[in-house]
């Protein structure tokens, strides 16, 4: 009689989760919502406008050995600071995957004369610890409304 109440039903549900964590990490984060903001926060907010890799590093160009642009910068940005931005063609090639337990983002660093990631360093991929609170923010909300639907029996 027990097996057919809301209570058993709801427990069970609980306890189906426990031993679940990559499918359930993975349920959550594999949507474009997650990647976008990934994508956006190592893109625009981190080499864009704060101008630091993934260690908060600020961008140093090995080649120049500066982490501003040369007075004769093309799009004039003589002075200011590496964004690892010219035509937005690195940008564009951000991917994010779920894989397992771990978020991995993979970009194609290859340019005509030479490599970001030696020009910089492969730091220029990846989240910095603020980055990563900002995400952990979006994901937690993710959870609980995951958690609530599955407990729910709706999940």
């Amino acid at each position: 009689m027990f097996k057919e109440t809301v209570l058993y039903s709801t427990t069970k549900r609980i306890v189906d989760l426990k031993g679940n964590e990559r499918r359930i990490f993975k349920d959550v984060l594999d949507n474009d919502i997650v990647k976008a903001l990934i994508i956006d926060l190592n893109t625009r907010k981190q080499l864009k406008q704060q101008h630091i890799d993934s260690l908060g590093n600020e961008l140093f160009n090995r080649f120049t050995q500066r982490s501003v642009y040369g007075v004769s910068d093309p799009l004039g940005r003589g002075g200011q600071p590496y964004e690892v931005y010219q035509t937005g063609d690195y940008y564009d090639s951000f991917q994010v995957f779920i894989r397992g337990n771990a978020i991995v983002i993979d970009s194609n660093p290859e340019k005509p004369n030479a490599s970001l990631f030696e020009m910089y360093n492969e730091n220029i991929e990846g989240l910095t610890d603020e980055s990563k609170e900002k995400l952990i923010a979006l994901v937690r909300d993710l959870y609980i409304n995951y958690v609530r639907k599955y407990i729910g029996g709706l999940g």
